[in-house]
């Protein structure tokens, strides 16, 4: 599967670099969950279309399962939602199609953000969430996010340069009732 998920990567990525304005980024974060580190890498790449529309990829790998989406995001001012369908693979021959909406929001001074990003499957039980507010000055950012999986609690931010960031968080789970933390590497081009 892992396989699988890079060589999408990097036929979509290639298919994408005829277009005018077209961002990649690449996050590397290590999830530290009871007495293991988990790594999980994600990428993707968002194009713009027009000023309203874009359509991006987006894969995400970790160490028992991995993901791949394709999508399109419409934007109003400081708003953008999106709309992106995939699949998922948790086990060798179990793979599923999943749905993901999300929503962005971004102040006009740029420093308070707020993202929500859900996916469903195709079980009852099978659905996941990411949200996070942030409040930047400068090269720091401070908020709070909300991951299933990881857990909720403050995140910070540190902006080294226009292409790489840095964050961190610790998290406290409600649904394994035990205290996470996830430090993470973030490249975007």
């Amino acid at each position: 599967m892992k396989r699988l998920v890079i060589f999408v990567v990097l036929i979509v990525s290639m298919s994408m670099t005829g277009l005018a304005q077209t961002h990649y980024f690449i996050e590397q974060n290590v999830r530290y969950q009871g007495d293991q580190l988990i790594p999980t890498t994600t990428m993707g790449t968002k194009s713009v279309i027009n000023d309203h529309w874009s359509h991006g990829f987006f894969a995400l790998v970790t160490k028992s399962w991995g993901e791949v989406y394709y999508g399109a995001s419409y934007s109003i001012g400081q708003v953008s939602f999106g709309l992106n369908l995939g699949i998922e693979q948790n086990a060798p021959n179990n793979m599923s199609f999943r749905v993901s909406p999300s929503f962005f929001w971004m102040s006009k001074n740029k420093k308070l953000s707020y993202l929500l990003v859900l996916e469903k499957g195709v079980h009852s039980d099978d659905h996941w969430w990411t949200s996070h507010l942030d409040y930047r000055v400068d090269k720091v950012s401070l908020g709070l996010m909300s991951r299933r999986y990881y857990g909720s609690g403050i995140r910070f931010q540190w902006h080294i340069s226009k292409n790489f960031t840095v964050w961190s968080a610790p998290l406290y789970d409600t649904e394994a009732k035990e205290f996470k933390g996830v430090f993470a590497l973030k490249a975007s081009f």
